[in-house]
């Protein structure tokens, strides 16, 4: 469904050579796919359809669905990958953290030698470690909507890390506390987690290039909400992390060294 941005209509969203259509309905995008078709055919630019997929995201199961581009149909999908990221029909994150974790983990066994070589130093081989492996993991995680699951999940990664580089076996039953005194550190992960999407906040915020998603940010979706516990939000993170509302937020932003400081407490 289109987002409404302070009363502007957002039916499509381009970056470089592609672009997301978004509509209320299958007959509005279809109008949307022959109306940017035809514009193309004016420039001698086609549709590649086999590079072109459509999802529904829906709060009812829609079996019917089905787009073209002329007379070539158009293949529906449940997740496609997006500038590296996974997009689910049902707007959850659970494929992608669990995608960026799995890469993150071979990452980790590709570098594996270094980082449990117990010859380096424990804060080289853990600035190794967030520069090789963290931030494969990171990528994207600005966009993600956390809920309780997903922070326990990351922070079991960050301990897996550890004990593969301290080559910890499970059978010795060594608690994570005992983990992270022989690293000599903190739980970490999760507060970078924290910081980068606060960061983002802070430039969402106050930066006029951001001034679209500004505009999705502050925007409201048409309909009524669904019968049931309110589902964990994007800005509910923010609100959870740093006791803010959004007015007070935004006044903050403004001031980027009080903004910072609000990060570095995070």
């Amino acid at each position: 469904m289109p987002r409404l941005g302070n009363g502007r209509l957002i039916n499509n969203i381009r970056y470089a050579d592609d672009t997301a259509l978004i509509a209320r309905s299958q007959e509005e995008l279809q109008e949307l796919i022959n109306r940017v078709e035809m514009v193309g055919e004016t420039y001698g630019i086609r549709i590649n359809v086999k590079k072109t997929k459509f999802m529904v995201v829906s709060r009812t199961e829609q079996q019917t669905a089905c787009l073209s581009v002329g007379m070539e149909p158009i293949e529906r999908v449940p997740v496609f990958k997006y500038l590296g990221c996974r997009l689910l029909e049902n707007t959850e994150v659970d494929t992608e953290i669990k995608t960026r974790i799995a890469v993150a983990k071979a990452s980790f066994m590709k570098y594996k030698a270094v980082l449990c070589d117990k010859h380096l130093s424990i804060p080289a081989r853990l600035r190794f470690l967030q520069c090789y492996v963290w931030s494969v993991f990171l990528y994207g995680v600005e966009a993600w909507i956390l809920k309780a699951s997903h922070l326990n999940r990351i922070e079991a990664f960050e301990m897996w890390c550890y004990r593969r580089m301290q080559r910890i076996s499970w059978v010795r039953r060594m608690t994570n506390e005992n983990v992270l005194q022989l690293m000599n550190t903190d739980r970490k992960l999760l507060t970078i987690v924290r910081r980068r999407k606060v960061s983002y906040v802070g430039h969402l915020l106050c930066g006029e290039k951001y001034s679209l998603l500004l505009l999705v940010f502050e925007g409201k979706i048409e309909g009524n909400r669904s019968i049931g516990r309110r589902k964990t939000s994007w800005y509910s993170n923010i609100l959870q992390w740093t006791g803010l509302k959004y007015h007070d937020l935004k006044n903050k932003a403004l001031n980027r060294d009080e903004f910072r400081q609000i990060v570095a407490n995070l």
